[in-house]
């Protein structure tokens, strides 16, 4: 085996194969570190529910937001749930946040993986904690976890250090001497070899 990666060339963007730049726009005219992001992929489909407490819990954060929600097929969503979206738009808007359709990437099934790397060994982020009954996880207890990461407190300072430090290795590893260039022409060399 092999370790390479990251692979993403993190000296161009790609936007433009992602839609509008508009969302670009908003996000540089932010002081750094401002935007809370909220993303739950692709695998994951929320109920009506929980998307209104999320929504909740970030109107009431009085943070910029930028959330990326799955917009479902013109089928299956709703009339009720497409007035649900417009009005939730326009309150983000009003309130400094911003929503945009999210455009699937990886199809995984890895959450409860990356949930536990994130937290208990990057220590780049927080869990909500969800109601023994699997039920809805409530808007106050999402707004507990933002004011966490985003807070001046110990805990949102640790998590915007240990973003920093992750960003940088990542830069270093890709980079010219860092290790997945290293094995990446390592590999490249052994497999010529064999010709």
């Amino acid at each position: 085996m092999v370790g390479i990666g990251p692979l993403v060339d993190l000296t161009t963007s790609n936007i433009d194969d992602v839609g509008s730049v508009k969302y670009m726009t908003w996000l540089d005219s932010r002081a750094t570190s401002s935007v809370v992001y909220v993303s739950f992929g692709t695998m994951i489909v929320l109920s009506r529910r929980q998307k209104e407490e999320v929504g909740k819990a970030l109107l009431s954060s009085g943070r910029s937001f930028l959330w990326t929600l799955r917009k479902e097929s013109e089928k299956e969503e709703e009339e009720e749930e497409s007035r649900w979206r417009e009005e939730m738009e326009k309150e983000a808007e009003e309130c400094g946040g911003m929503i945009v359709e999210w455009c699937s990437q990886v199809d995984f099934s890895d959450q409860q993986t990356n949930a536990k790397l994130v937290e208990d060994v990057w220590r780049t982020g927080v869990r909500v904690v969800v109601p023994e009954t699997g039920a809805v996880v409530e808007g106050e207890e999402i707004r507990r976890c933002l004011e966490l990461v985003m807070g001046e407190g110990e805990v949102g300072e640790e998590v915007r250090r240990n973003a920093k430090k992750w960003k940088e290795l990542a830069r270093s590893a890709a980079g010219e001497g860092g290790t997945s260039h290293v094995n990446l022409k390592g590999f490249v060399d052994e497999i010529a070899s064999y010709s």
